[in-house]
């Protein structure tokens, strides 16, 4: 049996990354959920996957150049996909994700660190804001191999998010550490052993049940999904969630 991890929330029904995903996947009983984070202008960690506004919210600028003001003014409810159904949807704080899931007892709140923001800002900028927003229901995760290192010195629990399956890779996860290491499912070459380690393991997308399922198969522990809503209609999926 593996954990289910809703992906930006419940992402398949609601705008990712929003407080309306987060709290749906809460209320099916999910307990373990993810969300990506940039930092806007003033430096305020805001949920958001692309360094721009485009694809979520139809407006080009880059978070990077919007104080949390401003980014409040932009309704992110991916009218490409969705259409105008959940206009409007704000760009939430991270500070609000985290509040949201501490609701909830037993909850645990993925926290992706994108690069782009490490780029722009710089390491410590950026992880000195996250780590203000967190608390210990928290987990930071990143491909950025620094932003692990940082956080762990924070004291605070970790998952580095493999950019390869390489040697190489593994090396990098062995020297990090961390508690939790994900992958992309698509990366991982049919019959290949999970690699040992003190983390547990994670894989991200399963697009349906029968993916999910093949994925606890080959020994992940969490099984991470944009399609929350879908997946807990087949039994055997929805039984990961009870006690």
């Amino acid at each position: 049996m593996a954990e289910l991890v809703a992906h930006r929330g419940s992402a398949a029904q609601y705008p990712e990354n929003t407080l309306v995903a987060l709290a749906a996947a809460l209320a099916a009983g999910v307990r373990w959920l993810e969300c990506d984070v940039q930092l806007s202008a003033d430096h305020v960690p805001v949920l958001l996957h692309d360094a721009d506004l485009k694809r979520t919210g139809g407006d080009p600028r880059d978070v990077f150049d919007l104080d949390v003001s401003s980014l409040a003014t932009i309704s992110v409810h991916e009218p490409l996909r969705l259409g105008r159904a959940y206009e409007p949807t704000r760009v939430p704080r991270l500070a609000e994700a985290v509040e949201l899931v501490g609701e909830h007892a037993g909850a645990t709140l993925f926290v992706e660190v994108k690069h782009e923001s490490i780029e722009r800002f710089g390491l410590e900028a950026v992880m000195n804001a996250v780590r203000a927003a967190l608390t210990q229901d928290c987990v930071v995760i990143s491909f950025h191999d620094g932003a692990i290192a940082r956080a762990r010195e924070f004291g605070l629990r970790t998952g580095w998010v493999a950019p390869e399956w390489s040697e190489r890779a593994r090396e990098i996860a062995t020297s990090l550490a961390p508690d939790f290491l994900f992958t992309n499912i698509k990366r991982v070459p049919d019959g290949a052993a999970l690699w040992p380690g003190p983390w547990r393991w994670a894989a991200y997308d399963a697009r349906d049940a029968e993916e999910a399922l093949s994925m606890a198969a080959r020994g992940f522990e969490f099984v991470e999904t944009k399609a929350v809503g879908e997946l807990l209609l087949d039994p055997r999926i929805a039984a990961w969630l009870r006690p």
